[in-house]
């Protein structure tokens, strides 16, 4: 029947690869109005009704955007780990807002009433630029500039509070990641900043990493070589350095040529512990990663030579890395607590390509590799193996470039691939699920070429295509884990929440309708559940099979996008232009929250229909949660927002907010110029190379 999702099951037959297809159950509901808490709420929704696990939808974005759309990036939309709070920008400022930045970033917050929403870009003089230069993964602190050049400078955000700290006048602060309550900030800037860091404002790949710590409001260099040496050549927070600069290698493999840092947006996830006690970092001189103990000063080794940075656990008990080039790169784990030696995972001529992830306790690690180190193995393929305390287990054989986003460390890459330069793999914290993207044929069903995500798990040794067409119709269109393309403000150090920590759910985007009622070839959201998950309650019982769900309604002109997840799943925030609660009644594109137990009275009630004056939807957002601009007594530190910054009672001083106009016109021609270097791809474009990557 017409709008009706199936359960689908794929059975595997013998190891991993080999699947059966088991075929379609009858058409299965959503829970019903009476069975949901929410039930109104679903009722009152045109289309909330189909959604699983009591969802109903809530239009997170203003009701006013000054005509223009709420827009995310990959690697841009935050959510919060349990879904209460998420950022997103626009390309004009909303009303109310105040700032000179060229992407107004916002933080909504979910409230008893109202999604309530405020600005994170400073305010500073008209015509000066401002700019957020990062969010720590809680959404509570984020680092921000405004100038420009060497009137620059950065501050510490916080931002429930919304204070401004004075960071390093006189320079540009790239955030790489937090501490637990982020009592420690880690960032990475080229200004002398300490007395034994270096100065490497003229130097184009050169940085410092340094660390700020909220209790004191100090900042100190932590990229230091044992003996308290800094790197004459700089530091950064993981992989940099001559390991990722491999011409040979990089050009084969996908990996982004460049010197590493947050600044060319490599991943920075774990570099520092969840307690702020290890750093790890790569100087960027000699190319050997360290791992820094700040509280008790001191540096432990980690490579023996020029190595290149894969991942940590949260606790930074242990560090994964290769070392080696070409045949001879292998993958090792340093088990810091112990102080080394190395373990190597892999050994001889490995020629190990990357990992796509890493378990928290560190017992399991995902990579590639074109070496055959497990039976099932094809020597010079990018192999697809599981490494679990000691032993390899192959998983399956992936392309070695066309498949090089699942292992690609970098946001900013022209890799091809189901994330069009985000990384296209996410492992469950557990290490016990893996979900990747390919145009390999890893099943029976014919994807014709096209990118389908799969789920490998551990405890049953099988391999599920969550996004192949359940009617074994040959696939029309690639799954994306995400993709859109447009220009962004900054890039995030964490990636987009596409597996949920259970390894029970999974969201994607297709433009190809997997479900009776995707009529629209548009690009839309999807939900795969796990049987005996939500409202996936039917199966086997083999662990092999699911539902898919539409999220997005698969009827709207215009495409619907993922911007983030929460952690469990329960919050799926997504773009569109339609209205989905009754409140929204312009054409422009809103963040939605597709919510378990869902639903804001106040967005579908008669009172929140059209307003007979514009001016009167301006009114829409509560006084308390206003965005106001922080006075002298909210700026904690030497400076202030809308005047001059002083120095840090550090080495260097510079002036701010001078000659703006000046500014304005040389920041324009720059950014000119760095969206010529690194335009994205468009969706269509990139199919146009997946479709001539797999021709050749």
């Amino acid at each position: 029947m017409w709008g009706e999702e199936r359960i689908c099951r794929w059975a595997p037959v013998g190891f991993v690869v080999s699947l059966f297809w088991i075929g379609c159950s009858g058409p299965i509901t959503s829970a019903s109005a009476a069975e949901c808490t929410n039930g109104q709420s679903r009722a009152d929704q045109a289309y909330a009704s189909r959604l699983p696990d009591c969802r109903a939808y809530e239009q997170v974005s203003p009701v006013d955007k000054n005509a223009t759309d709420a827009v995310g990036l990959p690697g841009v939309v935050e959510s919060s780990a349990t879904g209460e709070a998420v950022t997103f920008f626009s390309l004009v400022p909303y009303p109310g807002i105040v700032g000179g930045a060229e992407y107004p970033t916002y933080l909504a917050e979910r409230g008893v009433v109202n999604w309530s929403f405020q600005g994170l870009v400073p305010p500073s003089e008209p015509g000066a630029p401002a700019a957020v230069e990062g969010i720590t993964e809680d959404l509570a602190t984020s680092i921000v500039t405004t100038g420009l050049g060497e009137e620059v400078n950065s501050y510490i955000h916080q931002n429930q509070s919304e204070t401004y700290q004075l960071l390093a006048a006189g320079s540009e602060a790239k955030f790489a990641d937090a501490s637990s309550n982020d009592a420690y900030v880690l960032f990475e800037d080229k200004a002398k900043l300490t007395s034994n860091s270096g100065d490497f404002s003229k130097d184009g790949n050169a940085t410092n990493l340094y660390m700020w710590e909220k209790e004191t409001d100090k900042v100190s260099l932590v990229g230091i070589r044992p003996g308290e040496e800094a790197p004459t050549g700089g530091s950064v927070a993981g992989p940099g350095g001559s390991a990722i600069l491999e011409s040979e290698s990089g050009e084969e493999e996908g990996e982004l040529p460049g010197g590493g840092t947050s600044r060319s947006k490599f991943y920075t996830e774990n570099t520092i512990s969840t307690d702020g006690s290890r750093v790890a970092f790569t100087d960027l001189e000699t190319g050997r990663i360290y791992i820094r103990e700040p509280k008790i000063k001191r540096t432990i080794p980690v490579s023996s030579g020029p190595a290149y940075w894969r991942a940590a656990t949260p606790d930074g008990s242990y560090v994964f890395y290769t070392e080696g080039e070409g045949e001879n790169r292998n993958l090792y784990r340093f088990p810091v607590g112990g102080e080394g030696p190395s373990e190597p995972i892999t050994t001889g001529p490995a020629r190990v390509l990357g990992t796509l992830g890493v378990s928290e306790d560190g017992s399991y690690v995902y990579f590639a590799a074109k070496a055959e180190l497990a039976s099932g193995a094809t020597a010079g393929r990018a192999n697809l193996y599981e490494w679990h305390n000691g032993s390899i287990t192959f998983i399956a054989a992936l392309n070695p470039r066309a498949d090089s986003s699942n292992w690609t460390d970098s946001q900013q890459s022209d890799a091809i691939g189901p994330a069009d330069g985000e990384k296209s793999a996410r492992v469950t914290p557990n290490g016990g699920s893996l979900l990747f993207g390919t145009p390999e044929r890893l099943t029976e069903y014919n994807n014709e070429h096209a990118d389908e995500l799969y789920l490998y798990t551990v405890a049953s040794r099988s391999l599920v295509c969550v996004s192949c067409n359940p009617t074994k119709a040959p696939a029309s269109a690639s799954s994306y884990l995400t993709l859109h393309s447009s220009a962004g403000p900054f890039r995030s150090a964490f990636m987009t929440r596409n597996l949920s920590n259970n390894g029970a759910r999974i969201f994607f985007e297709t433009r190809e309708g997997l479900v009776p009622r995707d009529t629209n070839n548009q690009m839309d959201v999807y939900e795969w559940e796990q049987e005996g998950d939500g409202s996936c309650q039917n199966g086997n019982g083999n662990g092999s099979g699911g539902c898919l769900y539409l999220i997005s309604t698969g009827n709207d002109s215009s495409e619907s996008y993922i911007g983030d997840i929460s952690a469990e799943g329960e919050d799926i925030f997504f773009f569109t232009r339609q209205s989905l609660v009754n409140q929204d009644q312009d054409n422009n594109t809103d963040l939605y929250d597709a919510r378990e137990g869902g639903g804001i009275p106040g967005q579908d009630s008669e009172s929140s229909a059209p307003c007979a004056e514009e001016e009167a939807c301006r009114g829409s957002i509560e006084a308390p949660f206003a965005v106001t601009l922080p006075s002298s007594s909210a700026f904690t530190g030497v400076g202030n927002l809308m005047l001059e910054a002083s120095k840090r009672s550090e080495p260097q001083n510079v002036k701010a907010t001078k000659r703006f106009k000046a500014a304005v016109k040389v920041r324009k021609h720059r950014r000119r110029r760095k969206v010529k270097r690194t335009k994205k791809i468009s969706p269509s474009r990139n199919a146009g190379r997946v479709a001539r990557r797999d021709h050749r």
